[in-house]
């Protein structure tokens, strides 16, 4: 005879034969022991994120991390065009101010250009994209904001970094 439950272990007894009533006893079943060795929990950010007065799109982890530059970056963001001319579009709307980790960038169409494809892609943490901007932003320009947040070095001390073209 055989007892078995979910979650516990089975009970096999001996051979029972039955010519009269048997009285098998107690009975007690043992629960199985499924202990897990390890547990790996992941999440990501999702590659866009819509917030009440911005869009934040998350170039950390995601395939638009696999440019080179942080021009190609931009150029894969929604919403931002880049024209034949290098000016930065948003929107629609010409006038975009340039922000890296919300301090403004005081260029504009080539030279502005020439900063962001000498800057590396794998740099870039998020980028976040206002449209209406607030009264906290300067009233120049009539498009949004664009504001490049950079990775931050977890490693303590002064630490930099050199490239060469």
């Amino acid at each position: 005879m055989s007892i078995g439950g979910m979650g516990f272990e089975s009970y096999l007894s001996k051979k029972i034969t039955l010519n009269s009533n048997v009285d098998l006893g107690k009975i007690k079943l043992f629960p199985k022991s499924n202990s897990l060795k390890e547990v790996a929990i992941t999440a990501s950010k999702p590659l866009v994120q819509q917030f009440y007065d911005k869009t934040v799109v998350n170039v950390a982890g995601n395939i638009t991390a696999t440019e080179k530059t942080a021009l190609d970056v931009m150029k894969k963001s929604f919403g931002i065009s880049i024209g034949k001319d290098d000016n930065i579009a948003m929107a629609g709307r010409q006038g975009v101010l340039v922000m890296i980790d919300r301090k403004l960038i005081p260029m504009t169409g080539q030279d502005l250009a020439t900063l962001l494809r000498k800057m590396s892609a794998d740099q870039i943490d998020k980028i976040e994209l206002i449209t209406n901007r607030s009264a906290k932003f300067d009233a120049q320009g009539n498009a949004g904001v664009i504001d490049l947040r950079l990775k931050k070095d977890a490693r303590p001390g002064t630490n930099g970094s050199v490239t060469g073209s």
